[in-house]
């Protein structure tokens, strides 16, 4: 990969998944240094929307004329402005691999309830709170962002899902109509890592604070 982005241009910067959860950004720091300084290796410390927002503020900075070494400096910023929130609708994969086990596991099974993990700022898995009901993911995730997005905080969002299209519109709509045309949002597929823990039903998103 680095190889084909240098073939088209004189530097590469490098956004790579947390490095405190995968080993993904370690792998790219070490193919890297292959390159003599032309690449350079940014850790998101998020994953999915998290690191999608980034790589979307990196590209219109790189539009815009800056270089990379500009681009990572400014990117630290942003970083330290982000949240992730992910609602999980389906406990059976965090089950399966470890994830949730114990008695934490039984009480969110008998009580109907459902986590909402995110990143902290040292790009970990961090646990946001829980919400009531397989069916109430996008009104978990809203209540969580109104505030900001009502105060004018919140920057750009963006909206992932694993096959669960019409939550993440229904939560689109309800962040637009709060902040009205004072908000970048866009709604894609949630990156294959956390679809793969947060399984079918997941919706996710992820929130630039302005600053």
């Amino acid at each position: 990969m680095f190889n084909l982005a240098l073939s088209q241009a004189e530097e590469v910067l490098y956004i790579g998944l947390s490095s405190a959860l995968s080993g993904t950004f370690q792998a790219g720091e070490v193919a890297a240094k292959e390159y003599k300084g032309k690449v350079r290796c940014f850790d998101s410390r998020s994953i999915t929307a998290g690191q999608g927002i980034l790589v979307e503020a990196a590209l219109r900075l790189a539009e815009s004329g800056l270089k990379a070494e500009e681009i990572q400096k400014i990117l630290e910023k942003r970083r330290a402005a982000l949240e992730l929130f992910v609602a999980i609708k389906d406990l059976r994969s965090l089950i399966r691999s470890g994830r949730l086990k114990g008695v934490k596991s039984i009480i969110l099974r008998k009580f109907g309830l459902r986590p909402i993990l995110g990143t902290d700022g040292a790009g970990k898995a961090k646990n946001r709170g829980v919400y009531m009901g397989r069916k109430n993911a996008s009104a978990a995730l809203f209540a969580l962002i109104k505030k900001m997005i009502k105060s004018g905080q919140v920057k750009s969002l963006q909206i992932v899902h694993v096959d669960a299209r019409r939550g993440a519109e229904a939560l689109a709509v309800q962040c637009r109509a709060e902040a009205g045309d004072r908000l970048s949002i866009q709604v894609a597929d949630m990156g294959p890592l956390l679809a793969s823990i947060g399984w079918l039903g997941a919706l996710g998103v992820a929130v630039l604070r302005r600053g």
